[in-house]
């Protein structure tokens, strides 16, 4: 079995079970709640012309959801579906940004993650801009790792050159080095002179300052002997001192 082939096979195992799983469950499941009011608010949105009110994330989910309904209806099945369209975007924006850092085992386990993760699968029926989120977060995702990718293909481009250039200039030094030596060898040759055989006396200058005399080792001993103690007094064995 090729390369290529156990490429399309996993593709089509997580495709199927992306999408199988949620289907199952949108089958099961068939309500889908609106428990922040955001179907409502962008259907007034819709309905009267006006810009979302909100900030941040909320403002431009519900601007999304707003022109969503201008294209196909306000019908809350189109939510689902839009939902659902931004959350496999989303997931394969990381598997990339995954395949690009860590390689083909960090690609295959975001995919299979991503899958049958549960709260992706129970967020489709929930209008909240989590999926959006999602999908904002694995866009930034991809540009750093695209960043990432391209610095490190830089780094290993410029490495290779200055390996190059060392060498280059290594092998430049060895040469000029070994030039060096033989111009330097051929300078001392010619500068060689014969050796005289008899031996040259140094004489040396007295000197004329007056200069300290020289030091005596001198002792100093005590001529005294140690008298005896006045208390030394012998005693007989007779001698009886008890009053």
């Amino acid at each position: 079995m090729t390369e290529a082939i156990k490429k399309s096979i996993l593709f089509i195992v997580s495709t199927v079970a992306f999408f199988g799983l949620r289907f199952v469950y949108r089958l099961r499941c068939p309500e889908i709640v609106d428990n922040y009011g955001y179907y409502e608010r962008a259907m007034i949105q819709t309905r009267e012309q006006s810009a979302a009110t909100g900030s941040g994330l909320v403002n431009a989910y519900i601007g999304a959801l707003s022109g969503l309904f201008r294209f196909v209806g306000n019908r809350i099945e189109a939510v689902w579906t839009y939902q659902l369209l931004m959350q496999g975007t989303a997931i394969i924006l990381l598997v990339v940004g995954c395949y690009l850092l860590f390689g083909r085992i960090g690609a295959y386990l975001c995919a299979a993650v991503a899958a049958v993760l549960p709260y992706l699968i129970v967020s489709l029926m929930s209008i909240s801009p989590g999926n959006f989120l999602l999908l904002c977060c694995a866009s930034v995702f991809l540009l750093i790792s695209v960043i990432i990718t391209a610095l490190k293909k830089c780094m290993g481009l410029s490495l290779k050159r200055e390996k190059a250039m060392s060498g280059l200039f290594g092998l430049f030094s060895k040469k000029k080095n070994t030039e060096i030596v033989d111009t330097s060898e051929s300078a001392d040759r010619a500068d060689e002179e014969p050796v005289l055989d008899k031996e040259i006396k140094v004489t040396y200058l007295e000197n004329p300052l007056p200069v300290p005399k020289k030091h005596e080792k001198r002792t100093m001993d005590f001529d005294m002997e140690g008298k005896a103690d006045d208390f030394d007094i012998q005693i007989d064995e007779n001698d009886d001192f008890d009053v």
